[in-house]
């Protein structure tokens, strides 16, 4: 029962809280960006309007994960992590047509961060007592983030003020 118990007030290089050493990591970040984004908007005939934005995004991540493993019955510290930059570009065009209309389109470069409990430097094995089924979770903190390429695209048909139609894709 100890276990699952979520506060405990020992540490787990003390006898029978060796079970703690899983438990007891901390990741850190260090996450620098800088942007430049110039706004669009053209008239590029009498009837078609170009707005939008261009920009480009950089991302310098520093994460790094502390924590404790047992070796020989003994927790050891440990510590592990990774740098990295991304270099996050955007572009967003609206073409304004006439009879309020819309066509607009983006195209981005995008990136996820990994949570916390998955980067963290710590690993733990053991199996439920009740049923022997073993078990386990662990954490990585050279993980990168997920990157993708989103495209979307959307015509859009105003009615007034409040009411208008879309259809989208991305």
């Amino acid at each position: 029962a100890d276990f699952y118990n979520p506060i405990v007030y020992h540490h787990p290089d003390e006898d029978g809280y060796e079970y703690l050493v899983g438990k007891n990591w901390e990741v850190s970040e260090k996450v620098t960006t800088g942007y430049v984004k110039s706004e669009l908007d053209h008239e590029l005939s009498s009837s078609l309007t170009l707005k939008g934005n261009v920009g480009v995004q950089v991302v310098q991540t520093d994460q790094s994960s502390d924590a404790l493993r047992l070796e020989n019955g003994n927790p050891v510290p440990i510590s592990d992590g990774k740098k990295f930059t991304d270099v996050l570009p955007a572009i967003n065009f609206a073409f304004m047509l006439p009879s309020d209309q819309a066509v607009r389109v983006g195209v981005a470069k995008e990136i996820a961060r990994a949570r916390m409990g998955q980067l963290k430097a710590s690993s733990e094995i053991g199996y439920d007592q009740g049923t022997g089924l073993p078990g386990g979770s662990g954490g990585n903190p050279r993980l990168d983030p997920w990157r993708a390429v989103a495209y979307d695209i959307s015509y859009e048909r105003y009615f007034g003020p409040n009411a208008y139609v879309s259809l989208a894709g991305f």
